[in-house]
């Protein structure tokens, strides 16, 4: 790919993206640990333009025997969106693999199982394994809803998932190779993506494949983790501002209410006033015309009393 291919691409692949495609029959293994009722030895990428995030693709989506396999890393807060956003990309495969006229078919087309899994591997102490469901998104809430899709989120850094890594010796490669990367990078700054590299190719962690794409594996790290770093700044500065949109609009909120308030309040105080003098005056008028004090007080609601002061 040119250099100017390259800077006209919309993303930038993940290491962990570029792992398991480089190592296609470990994706292999990893699809079979998961869901061990595989057997088959083929496996088939489906790639699409865009992915689920903006900037860094960490998603890899493949065909094996009759499903439809997801795998998403998180290195940050899992997003609880992610149902949804699988949603909406099982539509885009399923339009990229169905022919036009097989949606049309008046008998039933099949479409292979999909499966949706999230690889956590953040600094957050998340259980072992969870489960994000669309229906938790529902406004209305359903014991049965008629649309669901489950992602189920693999914490990588979990004890609970150590007989999984066990059992996938590349995935746990990753794992480690995440982690010293995040030791170096925090040690070490920028400097330290260089350090993380050549520590795991002397401890033989992920080895071949760093040796062969070294320089862009560093390329990758440092969009990836600014990435991930501008994400997190963004999702911070987003909350402390409606955090001060939210007091503000509350103060303007409650002003006004108070103004309304005491406008209502000084209006009906003002009509009261208004009428109060208003019998005053009918009644001063009908005393000086020698009206009967009874009449007075019956057409006013003034007693004797304050007649009679007038």
């Amino acid at each position: 790919m040119s250099e100017k291919d390259n800077q006209n691409r919309q993303y930038q692949d993940s290491v962990f993206v570029r792992l398991f495609t480089y190592y296609i029959k470990k994706l292999l293994s990893v699809c079979k640990v998961l869901d061990p009722s595989i057997t088959s030895e083929d496996i088939e990428l489906i790639k699409l333009e865009n992915t689920l995030y903006t900037g860094i693709k960490n998603d890899i989506s493949c065909k094996v025997e009759n499903r439809l396999i997801f795998l998403i890393e998180h290195q940050s807060t899992v997003n609880e969106n992610m149902p949804l956003r699988c949603l909406q990309y099982i539509g885009r495969i399923l339009e990229k693999i169905l022919e036009m006229k097989d949606r049309y078919a008046r008998l039933l087309i099949k479409i292979p199982t999909p499966e949706f899994y999230v690889f956590y591997t953040g600094n957050e102490n998340l259980p072992a394994i969870q489960e994000l469901k669309l229906s938790d998104a529902f406004i209305q809430e359903t014991e049965t809803p008629q649309l669901e899709l489950v992602v189920k989120v693999i914490n990588l850094n979990s004890k609970g998932n150590d007989k999984l890594l066990k059992e996938c010796p590349i995935l746990k490669e990753y794992t480690e190779f995440v982690r010293i990367v995040k030791e170096y990078r925090a040690k070490y700054g920028k400097e330290g993506y260089d350090k993380a590299i050549r520590y795991c190719i002397k401890h033989g962690i992920l080895k071949d494949f760093i040796v062969e794409n070294a320089k862009e594996i560093e390329s990758m790290l440092v969009a990836e983790y600014d990435y991930d770093l501008d994400m997190q700044v963004q999702r911070e500065e987003s909350y402390n501002a409606g955090v001060a949109q939210g007091i503000t609009q509350g103060m303007a909120q409650g002003m006004a209410q108070g103004m309304a308030q005491g406008m209502a309040q000084g209006i009906s105080q003002g009509m009261q006033r208004g009428e109060a003098h208003g019998f005053l005056t009918t009644a001063l008028r009908m005393k000086k015309a020698n009206c009967d004090f009874a009449f007075i007080s019956e057409m006013t609601g003034l007693s004797k009393e304050e007649i009679e002061k007038l």
